[in-house]
């Protein structure tokens, strides 16, 4: 396969797959792109936030906090808007710029 072929599950050395992509949209009621809010207790991102969401099917979401990459587990996480193709904005106040943590 070239460089430029997408894969979409992992193979053998022959060629046959081995495992398969998930088959879920939806993790924890929230699919990527969905702007959520955060509510972290403890650790180095303890506070409030809200971000936009890469879902990951263990349960640990990726996000945007204070203008770095972090994960966070789907318990503190509350959707605000979901991603329905529409661009939304959050007040100044949010105390973050909603954006993609890819």
């Amino acid at each position: 396969m070239g460089h430029g072929t997408r894969q979409m599950c992992r193979v053998d050395a022959h060629g046959f797959p081995k495992t398969h992509r998930a088959r879920q949209k939806r993790y924890g009621g929230m699919q990527t792109g969905d702007i959520v809010k955060e509510v972290v207790p403890t650790g180095k991102y303890a506070g409030t936030w809200a971000s936009r969401v890469v879902v990951k099917a263990r349960g640990w979401f990726d996000l945007v906090i204070a203008g770095k990459k972090a994960s966070v587990h789907q318990k503190y996480c509350t959707r605000l808007w979901a991603a329905d193709g529409y661009t939304y904005t959050l007040p100044a106040d949010a105390g973050t710029a909603v954006s993609s943590p890819r």
